[in-house]
């Protein structure tokens, strides 16, 4: 899958310095130590919840990293300096947490992600974990968000919302209706889409697709939310 470039309009994120001398080592992973500086423990612990989780609420976040400092110790840290510090050792191996808002049931609320900087296809993402049909069914879905293909309505917020009644229309022929009931359903229960009902008749993107994805529903002109850098 090509990879998508940035629009034009839309604003450069800012990175860090880091020291071009310096190499990470290849067994490198999110927690180790770069730039002569070892995060704490309970950063360590709480960058593994973000990763196991996919993603997280900011009220999710803040009681991760609150419990990560009473099993790990140490004094109470702010979320946002953690995600800048955390951020600044992640850059390192391409990797950057971000954040969106997306509309809840009592207003907006925060996600947080972990987006690889430098490539955003689904196939990278899921080639050893998702089947060849359920890779082809996802960017089906993705496509049928697109503006011109006029299968959306527009939920609160301004970001569109699919049917499932729809998008049981582009079930691939090699899956059962149970299959790809299933798949769907994991699809929000991972946060690659979010439920807009109880009943599951309605589906927005979820905040990881708006994070980690961004190129690709960029190169589709899907309207996404604004990211939170740190």
């Amino acid at each position: 899958m090509a990879r998508a470039k940035r629009k034009a309009s839309q604003q450069p994120e800012e990175e860090e310095e880091v020291n071009d001398n310096e190499e990470a080592s290849q067994e490198a992973t999110p927690t180790q130590r770069h730039n002569g500086e070892v995060l704490p423990d309970a950063v360590k612990a709480f960058l593994q919840i973000i990763m196991s989780r996919g993603a997280l609420t900011q009220a999710q976040a803040e009681e991760a990293l609150g419990t990560a400092i009473q099993s790990f110790g140490g004094a109470a840290l702010n979320l946002d300096a953690v995600l800048r510090r955390a951020n600044a050792q992640l850059k390192l191996m391409d990797l950057e947490i971000k954040g969106t808002r997306l509309q809840g049931g009592g207003g907006h609320v925060i996600y947080y992600a972990m987006a690889n900087m430098n490539a955003d296809e689904i196939s990278k993402k899921h080639g050893t974990t998702m089947s060849s049909w359920r890779l082809d069914a996802f960017n089906t879905i993705l496509d049928a968000f697109k503006p011109e293909e006029g299968a959306t309505t527009v939920a609160t917020g301004g970001y569109p919302v699919l049917s499932y009644d729809h998008m049981r229309t582009l079930k691939p022929k090699t899956a059962t209706e149970v299959d790809y009931a299933t798949f769907v359903q994991k699809l929000a229960n991972d946060m690659w889409l979010k439920m807009e009902d109880k009943r599951g008749k309605s589906y927005s993107l979820g905040p990881r697709t708006y994070i980690e994805l961004r190129m690709l529903l960029e190169a589709r002109a899907i309207a996404c939310p604004q990211l939170l850098l740190y």
